[in-house]
C-alpha cells in the first residue's frame, strides 16, 4: 500500500474507535450513574446541581432494602421462575424447530407462519391485557402510598 492510502485507512480506524468509545460512554453512562447512585446519601443523590460522585459512600439504602421488603423472597421466586420458564422454553422450542426442520407435513408453512407472528408481537401489546386480567382475577397489585 502507497503511504496515502495507509494515512486513510489509519485515520478512519481512529475515527471509527473514537465513535465507538463515544457511544460505549452514552451507553454506559445511565448504568455508572445508577450504580454510583446506589451508594451516596439520599441528599447527594436529590441534591443541586447533580454530581456522579459522592463525597460519602454508604450502605444504608441496601440495609433498609433488605429490612422492609423480603428480597430474599422475590430473588427466590424470580430465579425459580426464570430458570423454570427457561428450561420449558428451550424443550418446547427445541421440538418445535426439530418438527420444522426436518418432518413434512400438511399445514407446516401456515403453522410456521402462525409461530412467528406470535413471536413479533411486542411485549407491549400484551400489558393492558395482562394487567387487566391480574386485576379481574384478584392479584394484589402494589400502589405508591
Amino acid at each position: 500500500m502507497n503511504e496515502k492510502k495507509r494515512r486513510r485507512v489509519t485515520l478512519l480506524s481512529v475515527v471509527k474507535i473514537v465513535f465507538t468509545v463515544f457511544l460505549i460512554v452514552i451507553v454506559l453512562f445511565p448504568l455508572i450513574w445508577m450504580a454510583v447512585g446506589s451508594f451516596k446519601l439520599e441528599k447527594e443523590i436529590l441534591g443541586y446541581p447533580p454530581t456522579v460522585f459522592g463525597t460519602k459512600y454508604t450502605l444504608k439504602s441496601f440495609q433498609r432494602i433488605f429490612k422492609t421488603i423480603p428480597m430474599a423472597s422475590y430473588i427466590k421466586n424470580t430465579v425459580i421462575f426464570a430458570g423454570g420458564s427457561t428450561i420449558l422454553a428451550v424443550l418446547f422450542d427445541s421440538l418445535t424447530g426439530y418438527a420444522f426442520a426436518r418432518l413434512d407435513f400438511k399445514g407446516k408453512d401456515l403453522l410456521f407462519m402462525l409461530v412467528l407472528l406470535t413471536m413479533m408481537v411486542p411485549f407491549q401489546v400484551m400489558m393492558i391485557p395482562l394487567f387487566l386480567e391480574s386485576n379481574l382475577l384478584g392479584f394484589w397489585i402494589p400502589t405508591a402510598d
